[in-house]
């Protein structure tokens, strides 16, 4: 029909190329000024996330990680923003919406976290933290027996992350039933016996029995603990952290967790950023005292104390490291400025008892490790060490109370436990030996006075 243009192969193919190039397009790219004043690190690494997501913006993955690099670097509110672009788009998994659920049930936002984890459970039935974090909104809202079923859900995946064992003790808490919660917790510490978290909740559990007794040393096992639980997808946020702050932060959590060669790698990593913060240096040296590498320490905690002589925590730091080094004489006289820095400092009067304790100046080594202990109500450790003077001093009723003292503050100190199960031998109370050498089996298998504890149990039985 003449007048009328017929589509040929190049028109075809010109309309196809605008519906990928529009696929493609997919949601507008933030751009990095949008995030506002950023450290130079940070920035770097936004830079590369949004090159990446310019490159494929319908790519949830895309949307995802540059979310993840926003939350590692406290941007949060921007970074649900990512997380929630993300789940708008194709993805084969529930990694995106379980973000999302997270820092929504952070914002107070229960329909909203429990609707993403729903999703994200569609997407990852297997993922063991999104029907742990589900059942914790539940609780939340009151839907006992719906958070008691997720909660279940978790355990049955994963009867050894302790998030879903305790979640569903708390729900059978919230439900009255105290001694089926006192059934899952015990389970659950037969095989993690050290879960401090799940004593706080057990303790509750006992008082809701009327076992008052136990409940206490539940109570005062528990001191400290937090919620542990196992959670890659969240693990996965620390490769993103950058900047002073968060590599700091991270450094101290690897201390606090005991892997201290890993947190002198990041900590000196960031010595060569900032080689004159004198806060770095202190907890670097402290660090290397702690791990042995006393030639390391002293001399830079010599400078800081030569630039300040009132810096408390370097000569804390100095005297800790002169003790490792075998220096007590040093060590004394650096405590002994430290107290004078901060008078009847808990810390500083307890490190001043071992130093006395290693001279053999047994009577100051006691004073000062009760001195300690009075002040700081919650140090089973100077209680302990009270107690194996007193061993050493062949005094094995006074050991015995010592000893009972501390596992009052703290009943799954393993020193206390071997300790005072000695000591209760001697005293004739093999009773609490027995008992207390059965919980550190438990605890710390391959504590060093453990097994001629239990051969002087063993032998005792037999005759």
């Amino acid at each position: 029909m003449a007048g009328v243009v017929r589509p040929g192969p190049l028109f075809a193919l010109a309309a196809g190329l605008i519906v990928v190039s529009s696929c493609q397009r997919g949601p507008a790219v933030p751009d990095l000024a949008s995030f506002g004043t950023v450290d130079a690190d940070v920035r770097t690494l936004l830079s590369e996330q949004l090159t990446a997501l310019r490159a494929a913006p319908a790519e949830a993955d895309h949307w995802g990680l540059l979310g993840m690099a926003l939350e590692a670097n406290g941007a949060t509110p921007a970074a649900k923003d990512s997380y929630a672009t993300a789940t708008t788009l194709d993805a084969a998994h529930g990694r995106w919406w379980y973000h999302l659920g997270r820092l929504r049930a952070r914002d107070g936002d229960a329909d909203g976290a429990f609707d993403a984890f729903g999703r994200a459970i569609e997407r990852s039935p297997d993922y063991v933290p999104a029907r742990w974090r589900r059942g914790l909104v539940l609780l939340d809202r009151g839907d006992l027996a719906g958070a008691e079923a997720a909660f279940r859900v978790a355990v049955n995946l994963a009867p050894g992350d302790p998030a879903g064992v305790t979640g569903l003790a708390r729900a059978q808490l919230a439900a009255g039933r105290p001694a089926e919660a006192v059934e899952t917790l015990t389970a659950l510490l037969a095989r993690a016996p050290a879960e401090r978290y799940a004593y706080q909740v057990l303790a509750t559990a006992y008082r809701a029995q009327g076992r008052s007794a136990e409940a206490d040393e539940a109570a005062a096992a528990g001191v400290g603990g937090q919620p542990e639980f196992v959670d890659p997808w969240l693990d996965e946020m620390g490769a993103y952290r950058r900047g002073f702050a968060a590599m700091l932060k991270d450094a101290t959590a690897l201390g606090f967790a005991g892997r201290s060669s890993e947190a002198i790698a990041l900590l000196e990593r960031l010595r060569a950023q900032r080689p004159d913060d004198r806060e770095l240096r202190t907890y670097l040296a402290g660090f290397y005292a702690t791990v042995g590498r006393t030639r390391e320490a002293m001399p830079m905690l010599e400078a800081l104390i030569r630039e300040r002589a009132d810096d408390f925590d370097a000569t804390m730091n100095l005297a800790t490291a002169q003790l490792f080094d075998g220096a007590y004489e040093s060590a004394d006289g650096t405590v002994a400025r430290a107290l004078a820095i901060r008078p009847g400092d808990a810390d500083a009067t307890r490190l001043r008892g071992v130093v006395a304790w290693r001279r053999q100046r047994l009577d100051d080594a006691e004073r000062w490790l009760a001195e300690a202990a009075a002040a700081n109500p919650t140090d089973a450790k100077a209680l302990a060490w009270i107690g194996a003077i007193r061993m050493e001093r062949k005094h094995a009723p006074a050991a015995l109370a010592a000893y009972r003292a501390a596992l009052g503050r703290d009943p799954l100190l393993a020193d206390a436990l071997v300790g005072g199960a000695a000591a209760a031998l001697d005293a004739g109370a093999p009773e609490d030996a027995a008992r207390w050498a059965a919980r550190a089996r438990r605890l710390a298998p391959g504590h060093k006075g453990l097994a001629g504890v239990e051969q002087r149990l063993a032998a005792r039985g037999r005759s």
